[in-house]
């Protein structure tokens, strides 16, 4: 991926340079519901996982020479979610 501007200065290399490569992760997610009445809950969950990403960075989004190789690895929170649950009979 390259040539994104994402919000808020996330990631800002991303406008400038290309980076090619792969990622794997494993994660264990655990969730909740409350039920507040007949028709209505609330769910709630959180993941928390590993994921290992190994990439090459190259100059340009589209052209551009190999800069280099590099690996990342990632353990926390992978996913968390509150949800509104309407039930139709």
């Amino acid at each position: 991926m390259g040539g994104i501007k994402l919000p808020f200065g996330l990631y800002k290399n991303l406008e400038d340079y290309r980076y090619e490569g792969w990622y794997a992760g494993v994660g264990l997610v655990y969730g909740y519901q409350w039920l507040l009445g007949k028709r209505w809950s609330i769910e709630a969950a959180l993941g928390l996982g590993y994921i290992r990403a190994h990439y090459d960075q190259y100059d340009c989004p589209h052209c551009g020479e190999w800069r280099g190789s590099g690996n990342k690895n990632y353990l926390g929170v992978t996913k968390a979610a509150v949800s509104l649950i309407y039930i139709i009979k």
